[in-house]
C-alpha cells in the first residue's frame, strides 16, 4: 500500500494484494488476504474486506467514495466459499442454525453486486478520519470461481462541516507521530496538516474522580504516581456535579472531563467507585444473531473516554445509537468499583504494591485458560487463545502477541479432557502475570469460579510478597456487569489478595462457533499487540 496524493477535495489511495491462502474447512474454502478481514451478513459467502482509514484535511468529513479495481486473476475453486455464521454469545445455551443463502449459491452471476461497505467519518482528538470497507474479490457460486482484483485505486471526496470542526476542538497540543498513528490511519503522513496552538491552562495527565469522603484514600496513590513523574489532581464528584452544566449527573461528568482534556491535556482518568456512588451511562445495542438480543442500558465507562458528540443525537432513552457512537476514545479510563473505604484501601494497595514492588522472575508466565465454547461444531478456547501467542496472520489481520519466550502456561480442554477449578486454582497460587481466559461466564460465575470461591483464603498465595498480584482478561459474558451487586468481577479486585486490574464484560462476550474468529478475540488480538 501507498499513498498517491492529495489534492483539494479528494484524497487517493492505492491497496495491493498478493494471490490469496485457500483452504478446505469442512468441505467449503476459506479465502484469506493478507490485511483483509473475512466478513459478511449471516448465510452470505464470507469474503475478504479491506478496511478503509484515511485521514481528512483538517475540519472536513467524507461525502463519498469511487473505487477503480484492476489486475484481475481468476481462480478456481475446489469447493463452495464457506458461508458466514450468526457470531453468538458464550453463554447462551442451544443449537445455532447452520445458515446458507442458496438463492446466491445456486446464482451465476458475480458476488457481491456491492462490493463497499458504508462510508463514515470519525474524529479521534480533532483528527477526521474516513472509514470504509470493500473486498477486492468477486465470487461465481455456481461456476465455483473468484475474481481477485490485485490492485485498487481509492478515491475519497470530502467537504468542510461544522460537526468536524467542532471535533478540532479536541485538537490539543500534543506529538502525534506516523507511529502513533499507524495501527488505524493509512496514510499517516498526512498527520502534519494538523497542528495546534492551543495552551494548557494547567497542565497534568492523571484526573481521579471521586466522592469527597473517599479522597483521602486516593493520596497514596497520587503521591505514588507523582513520584513516578505522573503529574495527578484528584478532584470530588460534589465539586464537578455542582459547577458543570448537563442534562444529567453523566453528562456533567463528562462535560468536565470534556474540559479538562481540551484546556489541561489529560490523558487519564480515574473513576472512584462502584456504581452506587459514580454513576455509569447504559448503552443502547440491538444484536441480530440467530436470535436478537437487544438491550437499552449496558453499563460502559467508554462515555466518559470518547468525547466526541453527545452519544444521544435525537435525544430519546437510548444512548449509543448507530451513528451517535464514538468508538474512538480521547482518554483511556479506568474505574476502581469500591463501595466501603476498606474495598477502597485493598484496590489501592494492590496497585502500589504491583507497580513497586513486583517480583521480577513471575512478569512473564501468563495462564492461558480454554474451555470448551461449543459442541456442534466444536468450538474450543485453545484455538482462540493459541492466536494470542506470538505473530499471527489468521483471519486476514496481523497480531504479535505473548512473545513464544516467555514461560507461557496453559488448561486447555479438549476431547481428551476437562480442567477444573482446583486446577485453576493451583496455578494462580503458584504465581501467574496474567490469566487470559476464552469460556463461559455469569454475573457470579467465570473461569469455573463461583462468587463464594473468590476470598483471600482461596487466593493465599497472590498476596503481593509469595506471588505477584494477578491482570485478568477474560472472553467470559456479564461477569464485569459492575451495575450488579457486585459482579465476580468487583469482588475479585476488591480482596485483599488475587486481582490487581483486569478486562470483563458488563454484558455478553461473542464467539463464531467452529471458527477461530469472533469478535471478543479480535479485540482480545488487539490488546495483546498493543
Amino acid at each position: 500500500m501507498f499513498l498517491i496524493t492529495a489534492q483539494a477535495q479528494v484524497i487517493e489511495y492505492s491497496y495491493s494484494w498478493q494471490p490469496p491462502i485457500i483452504q478446505n474447512v469442512s468441505g467449503y474454502s476459506t479465502i484469506m488476504l493478507k490485511g483483509c478481514q473475512s466478513a459478511g451478513e449471516a448465510g452470505t459467502p464470507a469474503l475478504p474486506y479491506q478496511m478503509v482509514s484515511l485521514l481528512l484535511p483538517p475540519g472536513h468529513e467524507a461525502d463519498s467514495i469511487q473505487i477503480k479495481f484492476s489486475q484481475p486473476i481468476e481462480i478456481h475453486l475446489s469447493s463452495p466459499i464457506l458461508p458466514m455464521q450468526h457470531s453468538r454469545p458464550y453463554s447462551i445455551a442451544g443449537t445455532s442454525t447452520w445458515v446458507q443463502d442458496e438463492m446466491i449459491y445456486s446464482s451465476s452471476l458475480p458476488y457481491p453486486a456491492h462490493k463497499q461497505g458504508k462510508l463514515t467519518t470519525h474524529f479521534f482528538r480533532g483528527l477526521s478520519i474516513a472509514m470504509s470497507t470493500f473486498t477486492p474479490v468477486e465470487y461465481f457460486p455456481y461456476q465455483q470461481k473468484i475474481i481477485l482484483f490485485q490492485h485498487a485505486q481509492v478515491k475519497v471526496f470530502y467537504h468542510e462541516t461544522h460537526r468536524a470542526k467542532k471535533a478540532l476542538e479536541n485538537l490539543i497540543p500534543r506529538s502525534f507521530s506516523e507511529k502513533d498513528l499507524k495501527n488505524f490511519i493509512q496514510n499517516t503522513s498526512d498527520i502534519s496538516k494538523y497542528s495546534s496552538d492551543q495552551k494548557s491552562v494547567d497542565p497534568y495527565e492523571l484526573l481521579i474522580l471521586t466522592k469527597e469522603a473517599f479522597t483521602e484514600y486516593f493520596i497514596p496513590l497520587a503521591s505514588f504516581y507523582q513520584q513516578n513523574g505522573l503529574l495527578v489532581r484528584i478532584d470530588t464528584l460534589e465539586n464537578v456535579l455542582a459547577n458543570t452544566l448537563g442534562q444529567d449527573d453523566q453528562e456533567r461528568i463528562r462535560n468536565y472531563i470534556i474540559t479538562q482534556y481540551q484546556q489541561n491535556g489529560i490523558g487519564y482518568v480515574l473513576l472512584g467507585g462502584d456504581i452506587e456512588i459514580f454513576p455509569a451511562r447504559g448503552f443502547y445495542c440491538k444484536v441480530i444473531s440467530s436470535s436478537i438480543y437487544e438491550d437499552d442500558n449496558i453499563p460502559s465507562d467508554l462515555y466518559y473516554s470518547a468525547l466526541d458528540g453527545t452519544w444521544n443525537d435525537d435525544g430519546d432513552n437510548l444512548w449509543g445509537e448507530i451513528g451517535e457512537d464514538d468508538l474512538l476514545p480521547e482518554v483511556a479510563v479506568a474505574r476502581l468499583p469500591f463501595s466501603t473505604p476498606y474495598e477502597l484501601q485493598n484496590m489501592i494497595h494492590k496497585i502500589i504494591t504491583y507497580q513497586s514492588n513486583p517480583i521480577p522472575n513471575e512478569l512473564e508466565k501468563p495462564l492461558m485458560a480454554g474451555e470448551l465454547l461449543y459442541n456442534n461444531p466444536l468450538t474450543y478456547g485453545e484455538d482462540y487463545l493459541r492466536l494470542l501467542i506470538s505473530y499471527h496472520e489468521d483471519n486476514g489481520y496481523v497480531t504479535n502477541g505473548i512473545p513464544e519466550t516467555q514461560d507461557i502456561d496453559s488448561l486447555y480442554e479438549s476431547y481428551l479432557g476437562y480442567w477444573s477449578k482446583n486446577d485453576l486454582l493451583q496455578k494462580i497460587n503458584s504465581g501467574k502475570s496474567f490469566i487470559h481466559h476464552a469460556g463461559h461466564a455469569n454475573w457470579d460465575y467465570v473461569m469455573k469460579l463461583s462468587l463464594s470461591d473468590i476470598t483471600n483464603q482461596n487466593f493465599s498465595m497472590v498476596n503481593g510478597i509469595d506471588h505477584n498480584y494477578t491482570l485478568v482478561y477474560t472472553h467470559g459474558c456479564i461477569c464485569g456487569a459492575f451495575d450488579y451487586s457486585d459482579c465476580i468481577a468487583e469482588e475479585m479486585l476488591k480482596i485483599e489478595n488475587f486481582a490487581v486490574a483486569g478486562a470483563f464484560n458488563s454484558r455478553y462476550g461473542w464467539f463464531n462457533e467452529g471458527q477461530t474468529e469472533g469478535p471478543s478475540l479480535r479485540l482480545h488480538r488487539d490488546f495483546v499487540n498493543a
